[in-house]
């Protein structure tokens, strides 16, 4: 009797709809170190899509850590190993979850200078009295707007978003501040840049591993910035701030977002990640997670790596013993130039 894995991943061209696959693997394997690595190795060969952008050779993979594995190794000592063997991906949206720990490869930031303080945000810039709707924190510095998204974790909400930019109307532009967002939904994502466009407008390719190949791809999608029922639009100038903290959906939107009419980003290359990860159960319980889709701008140019600022801006240890943002007071001498 063959065993079931289910594996669960998001899909559709801009749709992102929740989907779960079935796959079968041999009769009824043991669960055992060895076949939980190599269920890991080859579901990682089968459907991760950047082995050519990270020049990693995967069977050389193999051969390195295999040979670290027996049956007589405890939980631990395999988790171990499976965590350096995905490091080797260098992806942040390749993890492994165990009921003790959960492997991570957050050097896509951790090897940078920070570039926004929070504290000083908070205090100089949003203060007391800011709007908090739909996880955005808005208010007005000097004469732009400024709205502080921390997380696409939370459905943006329209009669909040409505409000917000019918409030800030007079303003010389919007300030949107994407440095310690991680991501979250994708859906988020589209919903933001619905507030972009007054029209469809196309802003990006979406494509998805197909078969077992390292090249086996599907056709490339067109993904779209469509404006929002309400005809709710910024409708100044946007200035994005990044950083290397922005990763996954609040990567791939400035990626998304940059060309357009109306839009500047200014800051620090973003974190990357460019796909959204599905998730695959092992033998033993744990849960293999890692990107499954490859998001590219309107020249086809990867994510991955990050998105590059339109203007690039350092964060200022000196402004920030004043209690300044360099980035924000950047981006309103910017918009009001």
């Amino acid at each position: 009797m063959k065993k079931m894995l289910i594996i669960c991943y998001f899909c559709g061209a801009g749709l992102w709809q929740t989907a779960c696959h079935k796959i079968f693997v041999d009769d009824n394997p043991a669960n055992t170190p060895l076949n939980n690595f190599d269920l890991v190795w080859s579901q990682v060969d089968e459907h991760y899509p950047y082995f050519q952008e990270k020049g990693v050779n995967w069977n050389t993979v193999r051969s390195k850590y295999r040979p670290k594995v027996n049956h007589q190794m405890t939980g631990e000592e395999l988790f171990g190993i499976l965590a350096q063997m995905l490091g080797e991906l260098r992806d942040g949206h390749v993890n492994l979850v165990s009921p003790f720990n959960i492997s991570r490869y957050w050097d896509w930031y951790q090897d940078y200078p920070r570039n926004v303080n929070w504290n000083i945000v908070d205090s100089a810039y949003l203060r007391k009295d800011f709007i908090y709707t739909g996880g955005v924190m808005a208010q007005k510095v000097g004469n732009t707007a400024y709205l502080w998204f921390e997380s696409f974790s939370v459905t943006l909400n329209k009669t909040g978003m409505k409000y917000i930019i019918d409030k800030f109307r007079d303003c010389k532009g919007f300030i949107i501040d994407l440095r310690a967002n991680g991501g979250g939904l994708v859906n988020t994502m589209y919903e933001l840049g619905s507030y972009l466009v007054k029209e469809k407008t196309h802003v990006g390719y979406l494509r998805y591993k197909t078969g077992k190949g390292h090249n086996d791809f599907s056709d490339y999608y067109m993904e779209y910035f469509k404006p929002n029922d309400e005809g709710i639009r910024f409708n100044k100038p946007v200035v994005i701030l990044t950083g290397r903290q922005s990763y996954s959906a609040a990567n791939i939107f400035p990626g998304f977002a940059k060309g357009l009419p109306q839009i500047t980003l200014m800051g620090e290359t973003t974190g990357g990640g460019s796909a959204s990860p599905l998730s695959i159960h092992l033998l033993n319980g744990w849960i293999l997670r890692m990107s499954n889709f490859c998001m590219t701008d309107r020249e086809h140019h990867t994510f991955e790596f990050g998105v590059e600022p339109d203007i690039h801006v350092d964060f200022s240890p000196v402004l920030e013993r004043r209690g300044k943002d360099a980035l924000i007071e950047a981006a309103v001498m910017y918009l009001n130039r």
